[in-house]
């Protein structure tokens, strides 16, 4: 019966996502859809960027396991962030979940926004200082070193730096940025004193210093910023409109179980909802603004 309701809920949004041209299949990776049905013994690759990320959505991939039909996911770690961009640009996961802008560019290698994440306070960008490095007001920060996450810089990163130019810290001229592998590689840096600062996404911050709660001990939240558009989640726009049905059911009704509410606090996450790329639009001006304001900041 559970499985005749999942079938029939995914009939349903098969039919509001409609079908898309296939893409034309590219030579690095084969995907493993043979048809329009979903059906037991497909597996889909769910991207992460990141080892720490397994942790953290482990009890989804159980969750969405135990509702796909028969369909089973595995998790896909990335050794950075680069290595799960150069990923993505091959077509490599099935599906993942990321930041808008990125998920904007993913359109162009045959990706579709399919849902959003929905959460209280855990999309914005926070500013943390040891607690050792003199740092109490914005203009403290002015000759200090500054940790963020990447050259390929992330929304939260872009949100971060934008908010201390409106209190007159320049992150080109003012600071000495210290490009990390990774948020964990950040916040160690700052934790450890060897950057004053840093700057993370709150999700992954308060995801961290849950496992790590000794950092709390030398490192301060010290400034947060207004919400960014939040997470996308993203498919391959070749996956099967009965499998991407399925996959996009069981996310939305996700915080309505006790398996789904487990996985998404996790995450942590509120919830799941239906969204497409327009809904990033004021990200992809926040990347322009950000090279305007910022023109040399790529080549450091």
């Amino acid at each position: 019966m559970k499985h005749a309701h999942a079938l029939v809920t995914a009939t349903c949004l098969a039919a509001l996502i409609g079908c898309k041209n296939p893409a034309q299949p590219d030579k690095v990776y084969t995907p493993v859809f043979k048809s329009d049905t979903a059906a037991a013994g497909v597996m889909l690759k769910y991207g992460f960027p990141y080892l720490a990320y397994s942790e953290t959505a482990s009890e989804l991939v159980k969750y969405l396991n135990a509702n796909l039909n028969g369909i089973q996911v595995r998790g896909i770690p990335s050794t950075g962030y680069d290595e799960y961009i150069g990923k993505l640009e091959q077509r490599y996961f099935d599906f993942t979940f990321i930041n808008g802008i990125e998920a904007t560019k993913a359109q162009q290698n045959g990706y579709t926004v399919v849902a959003r994440m929905v959460d209280d306070g855990m999309s914005s960008a926070v500013i943390l200082v040891n607690r050792d490095s003199g740092v109490q007001k914005f203009s403290d920060l002015k000759g200090k070193t500054f940790a963020v996450q990447g050259k390929r810089f992330t929304p939260a990163t872009m949100t971060a730096l934008d908010y201390l130019l409106d209190h007159r810290v320049n992150a080109q001229k003012d600071l000495r940025l210290v490009y990390q592998q990774s948020f964990e590689s950040a916040i160690m840096s700052a934790s450890r004193g060897n950057t004053a600062a840093a700057a993370v996404l709150m999700r992954s911050w308060v995801n961290y210093k849950a496992n790590h709660p000794e950092v709390t001990q030398v490192l301060e939240e010290k400034w947060t910023t207004p919400p960014i558009p939040n997470v996308a989640v993203i498919v391959r726009n070749d996956m099967p409109d009965s499998t991407k049905a399925l996959l996009l059911s069981a996310l939305l009704r996700a915080h309505k179980t006790t398996e789904g509410r487990k996985a998404l606090d996790k995450i942590p996450v509120d919830s799941f909802v239906v969204a497409d790329v327009s809904f990033y639009k004021s990200l992809t001006d926040l990347e322009k603004r950000f090279h305007s304001n910022f023109p040399t900041l790529d080549n450091q």
